[in-house]
């Protein structure tokens, strides 16, 4: 009752799912019988899934009985010889889950992530492990009028921001698991796309957010390949991550390229790496939801602009109309308070978090954060500021030749 699978199985809508599961073959209490007859056949594996909204049915709440039932399941198939290959996400959410957006919370990784470390205690002696079931599926059924789509026989395209929080979730459950000493990977539904002759890229557009997305997540140490940027103008094969950089190298990217970009992908695109007025309105002229002002920590040219100066004349030029966002010597909490100050919606931080985590890992990085937090609060406190909502221009004193 704590899923969403619920919800849908018992609605009045007639929308919804008309034939409910109920008990189904009951596996969650037949196990050890399922067990068995696998071990009879012969076969040396089993698969089962950890339903998430038994392990946490609600946040905050973590269930010790549920935990302990499914490590019964893995010790039952290792007493017959089996080897359990354990999924941790199959289709069903929790309710509360479902009803924070799902996979559309702009938290979901995070909590998904959360998850997995609630279930790596009962994991020991697990080698195989599956994060989410069909990811693909998922997105495809979290598309507009996904329903019915499927209903007319046709097949949608994975919502593609799902499509980006699921392999996010992925990604970061892979490193959890592996972390353990775990073989970890996810199970795309394969759809085996077959191109008429002639029809090639069509098929290979088609297929891609419906399933070569997910393949492309699935490769050891992912690399997203830059498919949204092919050829950068140019006819030709699509290029990789790798190819598309070398690319740049060589002929560096234009206005033009940025606006062709810009038709492709309907969705939002900073453009980082401004660092005047000028260009910043170029950027929003072509398209850009927003600006980064950067001088990439002047590892490119050393003469660049600072990050400070250069945030001043972009605000003057685009503040009114885009959000601008800042990175570059922020190391203290009082150089987060002065780049809101001088008109930023937020900061980036590219060097003191990876310090952090080259000194010890995630908990650097947590530490990281709250040393950070804490200067930010006490600055604003200084500065007589409840929030950073109350800074302003006032605050600073801007030399003149910024």
């Amino acid at each position: 009752m704590n899923t969403d699978w619920w919800v849908n199985e018992n609605s009045a809508d007639p929308g919804h799912i008309t034939e409910p599961s109920n008990d189904a073959a009951d596996s969650y209490h037949r196990y050890k019988e399922e067990m068995a007859l696998l071990a009879s056949a012969g076969l040396n594996a089993y698969r089962f899934s950890v339903e998430w909204a038994r392990i946490q049915p609600e946040p905050g709440l973590v269930s010790r009985a549920q935990l302990d039932h499914y490590r019964r399941m893995i010790d039952a198939a290792r007493d017959l010889g089996l080897v359990p290959v354990v999924t941790l996400h199959h289709f069903t959410n929790p309710r509360w889950f479902a009803d924070r957006g799902a996979w559309r919370a702009p938290d979901a990784a995070a909590l998904f992530a959360n998850y997995v470390d609630m279930v790596m205690p009962i994991l020991d002696g697990v080698e195989l492990v599956c994060t989410i079931n069909e990811p693909n599926m998922a997105a495809i059924l979290a598309s507009e009028n996904a329903i019915e789509s499927l209903q007319a026989g046709m097949l949608p395209a994975g919502d593609q921001q799902v499509s980006h929080t699921l392999v996010d979730a992925h990604v970061a459950a892979r490193s959890i698991l592996r972390s353990a000493g775990k073989r970890v990977g996810w199970s795309v539904a394969g759809q085996a796309f077959q191109a008429e002759p002639g029809a090639e890229e069509i098929a290979k557009a088609y297929a891609y957010w419906r399933e070569d997305f997910f393949l492309d997540a699935a490769r050891d140490g992912f690399q997203l390949d830059l498919v949204n940027s092919q050829g950068l103008g140019d006819p030709g094969t699509p290029m990789s991550s790798i190819e598309s950089l070398i690319h740049w190298i060589g002929r560096p990217a234009t206005w033009d390229d940025f606006s062709w970009i810009r038709e492709q992908w309907d969705g939002p695109i900073l453009a980082k790496g401004l660092v005047t007025g000028d260009d910043a309105r170029r950027a929003v002229d072509a398209g850009a939801s927003g600006v980064i002002v950067s001088n990439h920590g002047g590892r490119q040219l050393d003469p660049v602009p600072a990050s400070l100066p250069a945030l001043v004349e972009v605000i003057a030029a685009v503040g009114a109309e885009t959000e601008v966002l800042v990175d570059g010597g922020i190391r203290r909490g009082a150089d987060v308070a002065l780049a809101l100050a001088l008109g930023a919606r937020a900061v980036l931080i590219g060097r003191a978090w990876a310090y952090g985590l080259a000194a010890a890992g995630q908990p650097g990085v947590e530490r990281v954060l709250s040393i950070l937090r804490a200067d930010l609060d006490r600055t604003l406190r200084l500065l007589g500021c409840a929030s950073v909502a109350e800074l302003d221009r006032s605050l600073v004193r801007v030399p003149r030749d910024w």
